[in-house]
């Protein structure tokens, strides 16, 4: 298939180049070209232009003055459409609305064929032919309103019979009357045609596993294709992946497929443009992974906060301590840098610092992809696994969302449970289950995300056995696009109070906010509301969580480390630091402390020295002064600046101020500076802030200024080792 502008539009041919020459005898006249044009097929719109056509009509913003350029800001990567631009309702994100009308045609083809994604709301969302002020043929996207991630923003074709409208004269009207999640629609690509167009070709590659990898070669910011993976008759995970030529590739993303050794699998491509139906054959076997760089001499990749050695990480996953290891999961995506393809993968630690790779533990199925989900070790062996087996809850994300269960005897392998789903959807994008005993009432509890009356909910779920579930209370937050206080991720820990033998409860979802209550094992009763984790508000943590089974009676907290993605990279996003949580007794209330880990101490290279004498790369810095009323104090890491002003009670980080009180004028903090990020901690752990930033790779050094009477000044910083 190729295209030829002439004076009537875009011409598509789907006869070869070569052969259309050998037939016409290598000569070609544009009388030629217009006769064939019209025996195959007419791009109305192929919407590669800064402004709408002629004649097309736009009322409200959500399609902004033009097609947009690609993916628009904060939407995810919209893949498989032609050329570089498409039609686009997300212009101002998901809460505009408005309507893109095409110039009047005639109907003289046997089928419409066009290409369309985002949201499915027919009658407030979609593509309508309109023939006489009427609606004849309409099409949509493929994702349910208010859910999660649902298919993605890839484009799919639609053909449109209208061989008995022919002579008819049409509109194509485009609409967007929706503002909640995946209320915006994608279109790109109107042809006419006597038959429905081949936008894509189906390759395939047969492959005989003779090693224990496969190895696929990957383009950062590539276009997205569908890779479809079969085993004889069965199916296994598609995976969406930038699949390029060997010569292009970025990097190589491995797939263990040591269980596969001896089978015949077939790859073929879905929505593969034909020019590149060959890029199956650069998929290759391996003996190994690729190597690499060596972690620690990766400029671009964190040295003290663990991160993934290829591809995307996000929410930590199934977080329990057993046997003195630390079992961290994650949510994964092995093909790209960016979200997809929900895994969940593995690692385990001795020591909560250095952590080694174990690789997939969790592969999406015929329920969906792995979304996020807990840890717990059943001691008693009430889930028919046996005595102190690792047992795991996680969403399937398929159509709808559910909770299924998985186990583990020895600590490497998990097993889906045969029965899954354990408990089935509630509610379009419940997800995210954690999990925990109750010894007062003798039960596991579960706290799971939904949605109930047009409002963000957490459920309190109650069980006997981790198999069997019976929701008995609820806990509402914020109306649906209106907030996410007690959005996604839910947690439910009961906590210390410093100096009291006393405890209490704390709640908190996906972001920054956390409520403080008591709770009986069946209804958690708030004393104070949506209280900031954080002090600017904003998301840098997400989707924190803590280990089950933590010994010494610890509550050990790691939240996801939101950093940009980087097309440079071979992996995106890494996780916080480890804190020790508690609660404090303060004169505004309990409020939640975050204590670095003690562990954290033994990535130390020698004693504290004053800034003036600090030359490193990795900085552990303790930052103390006493300020009168209108007092400032600056410090500068490597770079990055921290500025405090008393008389606003603010903190700084490289501009971006924070809200940072402290008793009596006295500032005292701990700074972590990484490669890609810092986290600041107040000493006495209620203050707390990261930011992704990037200091100066030749500046080692650190100083501190300080507006006139300032005292008590105590300054000093640690050098730290990499943990690779």
């Amino acid at each position: 298939m190729w295209f030829a502008r002439t004076s009537f539009g875009w011409i598509c041919y789907t006869v070869p180049m070569n052969t259309l020459f050998k037939k016409l005898g290598g000569m070609l006249s544009l009388a030629l070209l217009a006769g064939l044009a019209q025996a195959e097929t007419v791009v109305f719109a192929d919407c590669e232009g800064d402004s709408y056509p002629a004649g097309w009509t736009v009322t409200g913003t959500a399609f902004g003055k033009g097609p947009a350029k690609g993916t628009l800001p904060h939407q995810m990567k919209v893949t498989r459409f032609l050329g570089e631009r498409l039609i686009s309702s997300y212009h101002g994100g998901d809460g505009t609305t408005g309507t893109l009308t095409s110039a009047a045609f005639t109907i003289d083809k046997s089928y419409i064929s066009l290409l369309v994604g985002g949201g499915a709301s027919e009658g407030r969302l979609g593509v309508d032919l309109v023939v006489d002020g009427s609606v004849v043929r309409t099409a949509t996207g493929r994702n349910k309103p208010n859910t999660g991630a649902g298919v993605g923003e890839a484009l799919a074709p639609i053909h449109w019979n209208v061989a008995d409208l022919k002579g008819r004269t049409a509109q194509i009207r485009i609409y967007d009357e929706l503002t909640c999640g995946w209320g915006h629609i994608s279109v790109d690509h109107i042809c006419f045609a006597d038959v429905p167009v081949e936008f894509w070709v189906h390759a395939t590659r047969t492959v005989e596993v003779t090693s224990d990898w496969i190895l696929f070669p990957v383009k950062n910011g590539g276009a997205k294709m569908k890779l479809l993976v079969k085993d004889g008759a069965e199916s296994l995970s598609p995976k969406d992946i930038q699949l390029c030529s060997a010569a292009e590739a970025d990097w190589w993303a491995p797939w263990n497929v040591r269980h596969l050794r001896g089978r015949r699998l077939e790859f073929s491509l879905e929505g593969c443009p034909p020019e590149r139906k060959t890029l199956l054959e650069a998929i290759r076997l391996a003996d190994a992974p690729p190597s690499g760089k060596s972690l620690a001499d990766d400029p671009l990749r964190p040295q003290f906060h663990y991160s993934q050695r290829y591809g995307w990480n996000n929410d930590p996953n199934g977080m329990v301590y057993r046997d003195g290891e630390w079992h961290f999961f994650h949510q994964h995506n092995p093909y790209g840098i960016n979200w997809g393809n929900m895994h969940w993968t593995h690692a385990v630690s001795k020591d909560l610092v250095h952590w080694t790779e174990l690789g997939i533990a969790l592969e999406p199925d015929a329920l969906g992809a792995m979304f996020s989900g807990c840890g717990v070790v059943d001691r008693e062996g009430t889930s028919g696994f046996g005595k102190n087996a690792l047992v795991f809850h996680y969403t399937a994300a398929g159509e709808p969302f559910t909770q299924c269960l998985a186990y583990s005897v020895d600590g490497r392998t998990l097993t889906k449970f045969g029965g899954n789903p354990i408990v089935k959807n509630i509610a379009p994008g419940n997800r995210d289950p954690k999990i925990f005993w109750h010894a007062p009432t003798k039960a596991w509890v579960m706290i799971l995300y939904g949605s109930e009356n047009n409002h963000h909910v957490f459920w309190i779920f109650r069980s006997a056995d981790l198999r069997n579930w019976t929701k008995v209370s609820t806990l509402v937050g914020d109306e649906l696009k209106k907030g996410n206080w007690r959005y996604e991720c839910p947690g439910l820990e009961e906590l210390r109070i410093e100096g009291e033998e006393a405890t209490a409860w704390v709640v908190w979802g996906a972001g920054p906010w956390y409520d403080v209550g008591i709770f009986d094992g069946y209804t958690f009763k708030p004393i104070e509301e949506r209280l900031s984790a954080v002090q600017d508000k904003s998301n840098a943590y997400y989707a924190a969580q803590t280990f089950s089974n933590a010994p010494e009676g610890r509550s050990v907290w790691i939240a996801w480390f939101r950093q940009p993605a980087d097309n440079r990279n071979v992996y995106s996003q890494s996780y916080s630091l480890p804190f020790d949580l508690s609660l404090r007794r303060t004169n505004a209330g309990l409020r939640l402390v975050r204590t670095p880990a003690k562990e954290l101490e033994a990535l130390r290279r020698g004693p504290a020295v004053p800034l003036a004498d600090f030359s490193g790369e990795l900085v552990e810095a303790h930052l103390a002064c006493t300020l009168p009323p209108n007092g400032t104090a600056a410090f500068d890491l490597r770079g990055v600046k921290l500025v405090y002003d008393a008389k606003d009670a603010t903190l700084a980080i490289n501009g971006k101020t924070c809200a940072w009180p402290i008793e009596k004028g006295r500032l005292a903090l701990r700074a972590y500076l990484d490669r890609t990020g810092i986290e600041v901690v107040s000493q006495d752990g209620l203050n707390l802030q990261p930011a992704a930033v990037i200091p100066d790779s030749a500046n080692r050094r650190l100083s501190a200024t300080f507006s006139e009477g300032v005292t008590d000044i105590d300054c000093r910083a640690y050098s730290l080792r990499s943990i690779h």
